[in-house]
């Protein structure tokens, strides 16, 4: 019974049209285990910011700027500053009339000791006093730069572009030196910090490119560097994945495959190429008659969308990778261009 319901099956597959087909060419590829790491998107400048000077808070922007290098972000009240400046500034002056003035003494002196008409100790009298007042107009300057310095701290500038992910004061608060006020952070520049078991360290190498699972995508990206240094209670390296060129949003998680061993020539084929029913796992293989050949494989692992098959396959074998779902062994199948 069981031979003739056999029999039946493939007398109606012959009598079948042939089945449209596409195929993959069977080639080694280099590929490698891996294993999926969960990485998280962070920024390369991610700063809180803070007050260099005291001072009312009279202006702050607003969470989800965007600010460039430069930019004014908080600005304190000015008005105590103003003043320091201008007293350092009136005092310099000062010091300087005064400071003409000896000097035309100094030469005074000179002329009337070179005449006998004046001490020595008169003339070296003034010459001290006029150096004492270029010292103190020396001082008197730094002061002015410290108070022009305080004056232009009252701005808290963005030290790069980037935006304002969260404000901590708000205006008419009274700011102290060190009190933080906003967390700027660089969205164009970004690393996935992926924690990496130690074993696989000798696998991964600055510019070695990781595929990184986001959300419906995969992305390729290259390695920046790789920590080589362990966590002591972990046993983790911290490997860095350069994202600048990406749309990944920082703060967000990724999933990383990551190479378990060294990569080498496999026998590898598309997903779609396998055929899974029950407890069996083949593929189709069309061979000189047109017909599709089962053919049963195990799967070692996967990279992406290739999975690298052992069986009765090698290169330049034609693989059925789209129509086989409804295929009988032996069908005649039409070829079609991919």
């Amino acid at each position: 019974m069981s031979i003739t319901l056999l029999a039946s099956i493939n007398i109606q597959a012959m009598q079948m049209p042939p089945a449209d087909v596409e195929v993959y060419e069977l080639e080694m590829r280099k590929m490698a285990p891996t294993i999926a790491l969960k990485g998280e998107v962070v920024s390369l400048q991610d700063a809180v910011l803070s007050a260099e000077v005291d001072g009312q808070l009279e202006d702050i922007l607003l969470v989800g700027e965007v600010v460039k290098k430069g930019q004014v972000i908080a600005q304190l009240k000015r008005d105590r500053m103003d003043w320091q400046v201008q007293r350092a500034a009136a005092e310099l002056a000062s010091l300087r009339a005064d400071l003409v003035f000896r000097r035309s003494e100094v030469e005074r002196f000179r002329v009337l000791a070179s005449q006998d008409n004046a001490s020595k100790t008169q003339l070296e009298r003034e010459r001290a006093n006029a150096e004492i007042l270029e010292q103190q107009i020396v001082l008197a300057q730094t002061n002015l730069s410290e108070a022009k310095r305080l004056l232009a701290d009252t701005a808290i500038k963005a030290p790069f572009d980037g935006v304002l992910a969260a404000r901590h004061a708000h205006v008419g608060e009274f700011i102290r030196v060190g009190d933080p006020l906003v967390r700027l952070v660089d969205t164009q520049h970004k690393d996935i910090v992926l924690p990496t078991p130690i074993q696989y360290q000798h696998h991964i190498t600055q510019g070695t490119s990781l595929e990184v699972a986001y959300r419906d995508e995969t992305l390729t990206l290259p390695v920046r560097y790789v920590v080589p240094i362990g966590d002591r209670n972990s046993r983790m390296i911290e490997v860095r994945i350069n994202a600048n060129s990406t749309a990944l949003l920082v703060g967000d998680a990724v999933t990383v495959a990551v190479p378990k061993a060294p990569s080498s020539d496999e026998p590898a084929v598309p997903r779609d190429a396998l055929v899974i029913r029950g407890a069996q796992t083949f593929v189709y293989r069309v061979n000189e008659a047109q017909q599709a050949e089962q053919v049963s494989v195990n799967v070692k692992f996967a990279d992406g969308d290739w999975v690298v098959v052992e069986g009765d396959i090698k290169a330049g074998d034609r693989i059925i990778v789209r129509g086989a779902e409804r295929l009988q062994p032996n069908a005649q199948v039409n070829v079609k261009a991919p």
